[in-house]
């Protein structure tokens, strides 16, 4: 019976139709850099795509419940000796199959960006992905519960819907309520993107799974059970699945699952000298780094009592490693892999260096023309010309070279004066680039 419905059901389509979905998602959505090089990032990803394919499960269950009613054999099943449980743990066993292999394809698919240099592994991303698969499984049961008892044509339009609606309403983002969070966490299997430096605890992923376990089992109750005795019955696994994950998860998650992941946020080092570091997270980016950062280094090193050492900090809201007090010994530079560029960089690391330990005030008009001062200088140490495009880069442009026009030893001057006045963490910068300051 199983190999008829892997064969003749919508199982094939269904799998299909999630795989393709889910792909598209990951790749023309969120694009590779979003997870390439951390497991937790590919794993988070993925759950994202639940918000589109979660309801589509459901939809497709109530389509495939109701075949029987389009194919007009419903009396004719009903004639016969066997009990309507057997096949309809059958079609749901053909439809499970078919979402979980839609799931692990997706996964291997997105494998690439991960595998391609040193990747950062968390054991807590696995539970994510396991999540994933059990999520759409009983989505899918549900929806063909759904369509047993709802027959209809509007059915699986009226339940993907009802998802959409799930996933908006209820997420953690939008509800912002200490009582209802814990619910809020179970009821919405997708996850909102994570910063490189957050994960998602396995106490959360093991609430998640039990719920969608106990969802799944009652669907499943509910597809067999003929009287209304066995239907009350169904309900008792969701309920008991719902209360043990309300209990399992952790107090304290509003609008996000997230916590800091002190383990991504650990030193990888290049070796030699100077002292090249990268957060653990962000491995990957380490070889294409050292080369920009020491170029930085020695160009600093033109000056007195600047940087000797690069690492990366970090950009993370909410982290309390956002607290680390500057050091005027370190020229910190904050990136993403999904925006790394390390033809800028180098300039980057010249003007946090530029800067010692003052922390960063902002982006309002004086912060910009402050840093725009910075950034020239920093291409004047590097003895290149700023590029043409970027953030600020016309007034760059222009800073440097009124800068470059002048005679060599005033250029000095001018920017051995932005340093002092720099390291002071006073404003404005662009005065004292233009000697009009002090």
């Amino acid at each position: 019976m199983l190999g008829i419905e892997l064969r003749r059901s919508t199982a094939g389509t269904v799998a299909a139709a999630l795989f393709l979905l889910g792909v598209a998602f990951m790749y023309g959505i969120s694009g590779s850099d979003g997870w390439s090089g951390r497991w937790p990032q590919l794993a988070t990803v993925q759950r994202g795509s639940l918000n589109f394919l979660w309801p589509l499960a459901l939809a497709l269950g109530a389509w495939q419940a109701g075949r029987d009613r389009r194919s007009d054999v419903g009396e004719l099943f009903a004639g016969t000796p066997r009990p309507p449980w057997h096949r309809a743990a059958a079609s749901a066993t053909a439809l499970a199959l078919a979402v979980t292999t839609a799931s692990l394809l997706t996964t291997a698919a997105a494998l690439p960006p991960v595998l391609s240099g040193p990747a950062y592994f968390d054991p807590r991303a696995l539970g994510v992905v396991a999540v994933g698969p059990l999520s759409l499984i009983a989505a899918a049961w549900l929806g063909m519960a759904a369509g047993r008892y709802l027959p209809s044509r509007l059915t699986p339009p009226g339940v993907a819907v009802a998802g959409l609606l799930v996933m908006v309403f209820c997420a953690p983002s939008a509800v912002r309520s200490d009582a209802l969070a814990p619910l809020s966490v179970l009821a919405v299997p997708a996850l909102p993107q994570s910063s490189d430096f957050a994960g998602v605890p396995g106490a959360v992923s093991a609430a998640q799974a039990t719920w969608m376990a106990a969802l799944a089992a009652s669907a499943l109750l509910l597809l067999g059970a003929r009287q209304r005795r066995g239907r009350m019955l169904a309900t008792v696994p969701a309920l008991l699945g719902l209360a043990a994950g309300v209990a399992l998860v952790p107090s304290g998650f509003v609008m996000t699952p997230y916590v800091t992941d002190a383990r991504a946020t650990r030193f990888v080092c290049a070796d030699g000298m100077p002292r090249v570091c990268v957060r653990r997270a962000h491995a990957a980016l380490l070889p294409e780094v050292v080369g920009p950062a020491r170029d930085a280094l020695r160009a600093l090193g033109r000056l007195p009592g600047t940087p000797t050492e690069v690492r990366e900090g970090i950009d993370h809201s909410g982290s309390p490693f956002n607290q680390e007090r500057p050091d005027p010994a370190t020229a910190t530079f904050y990136t993403s892999l999904a925006y790394f560029d390390a033809s800028t960089l180098s300039a980057e690391l010249v003007a946090a260096g530029l800067a010692g330990g003052c922390p960063d005030r902002g982006y309002g008009p004086g912060e910009l023309a402050d840093a725009a001062a910075r950034t020239a200088a920093a291409y004047w140490l590097l003895g290149t010309e700023p590029p043409v495009d970027g953030d600020n880069a016309r007034r760059v442009l222009e800073t440097w070279r009124t800068l470059v026009a002048l005679p060599e030893r005033e250029q000095r001057r001018r920017v051995e004066a932005l340093h002092t006045a720099a390291v002071r963490c006073s404003p404005g910068l662009p005065a004292v680039l233009a000697g009009t300051g002090r």
